[in-house]
């Protein structure tokens, strides 16, 4: 088992924290809603890099579901999370800073054109 997959293991939701989450399934549906809506917005504004592999994990502290992106350009690839919230909550080590900056603009980009249509509404 490589170092993804004990993440994955140790991360990803299961049963177990289905049960012990306080969080609705209408709450976790919007929360999965946000972040599939991330992932869309990362594929079509991410120049140079697609998103390579994507999947959700449990976050017991604050008890919410946040993602985790594999970005890929090349051989290189990156592993970033982002909460409902839209905080990067991790972003490897070796990230190139002009990629972290590229992912938090497209995060500032979704919540700009969040509240421009809230405020149509």
């Amino acid at each position: 088992m490589d170092k993804v997959d004990k993440f994955r293991e140790l991360w990803q939701l299961n049963k177990k924290q289905l049960q012990q989450t306080s969080t609705s399934k209408e709450e976790r549906d919007e929360m999965e809603q946000i972040m599939m809506a991330v992932e869309d917005y990362l594929q079509t504004y991410l120049d140079e890099w697609e998103v390579d592999s994507s999947y959700f994990l449990y976050d017991e502290e604050p008890d919410s579901i946040i993602r985790q992106f594999t970005l890929k350009k090349g051989t290189a690839n990156h592993q970033i999370i982002i909460t409902p919230e839209l905080e990067i909550r991790y972003a490897d080590e070796k990230m190139p800073i002009p990629l972290l900056v590229a992912v938090h603009s497209i995060l500032m980009r979704f919540i700009t054109e969040l509240l421009d249509a809230e405020s149509q509404m």
